[in-house]
């Protein structure tokens, strides 16, 4: 089957690659199956007389070792999204009026073409908003921007955890103990800035034992890993260490509960964060791990995501 796939995300050749190497695994496979592969950056889409346009460029990747010729792109041309197979929404936070804009066009094309993940469900579901849908999982959170707020949880928890409510890859995320002085430097200027929406959470020491990620392919479960922070570090860095990890009873009856939600609302792609008993985050825009799964299992879990993706195919598709 040749199918015609367009990936929306940053430019393909900046300087740090380990940025894009989920998509990158993504993109040669489908070069590898045979599909047509194109390219453009979020700011290159358009709406214009009736249509969903992208400026976008061919990719052909060329499998040298030298870095700078990692792949070859066509000179740009302006292609309807209607007229592809997939569009592989792979674009990084941040998730703002941008972000957002862009899926209400990736709605007007999704009826016959389909959208990995489905943009209505990545605008309605934020990564650190969708686990309040399940409650039940849940760590007690606390959502404010609102400093009395922030300074009143601490004191009654003793020791929290802050991040900005639209972050990603733990960028942001700061950890604090009653009285810490750089607690109340970090909510003055907060307040002063008007820095906006943060969540608040106890600090779990279970983290420190590992973050278990599970990845959902199409509300399955696809594969399973725990890392393992560096000495004296809380958030998964680069000194992080990645092991093998078996889902418990608790792990299984979260994802089941996960995996219904996502598969209902078409995010074929994510990535569940859980921290002891606690669902902490359910990652959509721009999942990772498939390159740590393939590490430390030996799969190749880009080529299983396609498979799942194609048998989505004759769903969305509405085809004259």
């Amino acid at each position: 089957m040749t199918l015609r796939v367009i990936f929306q995300m940053e430019p393909l050749d900046i300087p740090d690659k380990s940025e894009i190497r989920n998509t990158l695994l993504l993109m040669r496979e489908a070069e590898k199956r045979g599909y047509a592969l194109y390219h453009y950056e979020p700011k290159n889409l358009v709406f214009k007389n009736g249509k969903v346009l992208a400026l976008a460029s061919e990719i052909k990747f060329t499998f040298a070792k030298s870095e700078g010729d990692y792949f070859r792109a066509s000179k740009p041309k302006w292609m309807d999204l209607a007229d592809m197979d997939v569009v592989m929404v792979r674009q990084n936070p941040p998730f703002d009026m941008d972000y957002i804009s862009a899926t209400y066009l990736l709605d007007l094309v999704k009826e016959k073409t389909l959208v990995v993940n489905d943009p209505s469900a990545l605008r309605d579901f934020p990564e650190k908003l969708s686990p309040l849908l399940f409650k039940e999982f849940m760590p007690e959170t606390l959502i404010t921007s609102n400093r009395k707020e922030m300074e009143a949880f601490l004191v009654d928890h003793g020791e929290v955890v802050v991040k900005p409510l639209y972050g990603y890859h733990g960028y942001g995320v700061y950890r604090f103990k009653k009285d810490d002085p750089n607690a109340e430097t970090f909510f003055e200027q907060h307040a002063r800035r008007k820095g906006g929406l943060m969540v608040v959470q106890p600090y779990l020491k279970e983290v420190e034992k590992g973050n278990i990620r599970v990845v959902l392919f199409d509300g399955e479960v696809a594969g399973s890993l725990i890392t393992i922070p560096g000495k004296g570090e809380f958030r998964i860095f680069r000194q992080s260490k990645d092991q093998k990890y078996t889902l418990t009873a608790h792990d299984k009856k979260i994802c089941r509960a996960v995996g219904e939600f996502v598969k209902a609302h078409g995010l074929v792609f994510t990535g569940l964060d859980i921290i002891g008993n606690y669902l902490t985050e359910i990652n959509v825009t721009s999942v990772g791990s498939l390159h740590r799964l393939n590490a430390i299992y030996g799969r190749t879990t880009e080529s299983e995501l396609w498979d799942v993706i194609v048998k989505r195919l004759p769903k969305a598709r509405a085809r004259a």
